[in-house]
């Protein structure tokens, strides 16, 4: 090889060397953590058993429960297109591996007791108890855990709009 060229060839080992840098910290071929489209957060979510739901935000709590075939909340029946989209949703969340499960961390994620709590039963069983956190720092997910467990997740489609309402009654 002849020494003009040296420096040439050295140059272009470090570019191809730094292309396989780059390529590897930015697709992760070989990293086993599912993105947030990959693990559902309640692989089993049933909700043909759920017959009451409770919402508490910021002290406040919203109890909506089954009556035969129609939802209700204080005795009005509720938006079907509510409900419905707080089922959709919750089916829908799919979490990254967790971000923290360090019981310190809960408060920075606004996952701890004062954060979005919903609570869903089957009678008198709570089957599905989560907390709902602050957004992401994308804003399209929200960070949950659920009940008893101090893993911290980053979920998507962000939860928190459907769980937020003042009163999911409909209008009379």
């Amino acid at each position: 090889m002849p020494k003009k060229y040296l420096a040439t060839y050295i140059l272009l080992g470090c570019l191809a060397l730094l292309a396989v840098a780059v390529y590897i910290i930015k697709v992760q071929p070989f990293s086993n953590k599912e993105d947030a489209s990959g693990i559902s957060f309640y692989s089993a979510f049933n909700k043909d058993n759920i017959t009451k739901i409770e919402i508490i935000n910021s002290g406040q709590t919203v109890t909506l429960t089954k009556e035969s075939d129609k939802w209700m909340q204080d005795g009005v029946e509720a938006k079907t297109e509510d409900i419905d989209s707080i089922f959709t949703k919750t089916a829908d969340i799919k979490v990254t591996e967790p971000i923290t499960d360090s019981a310190d961390k809960l408060t920075l994620f606004q996952v701890d007791g004062s954060a979005l709590t919903v609570k869903m039963y089957a009678g008198e069983q709570l089957i599905y108890h989560f907390y709902i956190g602050k957004n992401t720092p994308d804003y399209n997910g929200n960070y949950i855990r659920k009940e008893g467990e101090n893993k911290v997740y980053a979920a998507k489609p962000m939860i928190s709009y459907y769980f937020t309402k003042d009163s999911f009654a409909k209008e009379e």
